[in-house]
């Protein structure tokens, strides 16, 4: 809380010039999710995904999902952000990491090839999105991709 207050300030007083707008709802939560506060931060998310369909905050709200182990409620919020977001970077890894949990790893493939025109670099952190089943659970583990959470702003 202490780390978060200023910065939290900070949004406030954006939100107090120019409204509660979506990009603004979905900062805020993103502060919360970046210390782990979950429930706080999907407040803020489903409120910015309200305003004007906001993809970011339904990529986030979706990370939230998949942190949950909620795979298939997350793939269909990324599939909602991508519709209106079709080339964004974190959406499509989101995507990706969704069909792979689930095993669609078709589905996981295409996303990941999509990411890899879109963002080589944030690909290239998630290379285990190109394995199946233990190979790519080892290789995710070693690298720690699975327990990070790429947030949209």
């Amino acid at each position: 809380e202490a780390e978060i207050a200023p910065q939290l300030a900070k949004v406030q007083a954006e939100m107090a010039k120019a409204g509660k707008t979506a990009r603004l709802l979905n900062k805020a939560g993103v502060l919360y999710a970046g210390y782990g506060l979950w429930d706080r931060a999907e407040g803020y998310f489903t409120d910015a995904a309200s305003k004007e369909d906001f993809a970011p905050a339904i990529v986030n709200l979706g990370n939230l999902a998949l942190l949950r182990g909620e795979s298939a409620e997350a793939a269909a919020l990324f599939a909602r952000a991508l519709k209106k977001a079709p080339g964004d970077a974190k959406a499509l890894l989101a995507a990706a990491r969704a069909e792979h949990a689930l095993e669609n790893y078709g589905s996981a493939r295409g996303y990941y090839d999509r990411l890899k025109k879109a963002d080589p670099g944030l690909a290239a952190q998630y290379n285990y999105l190109e394995l199946r089943g233990e190979d790519a659970k080892r290789a995710a583990d070693a690298g720690e991709a699975m327990r990070r959470v790429p947030w949209s702003e």
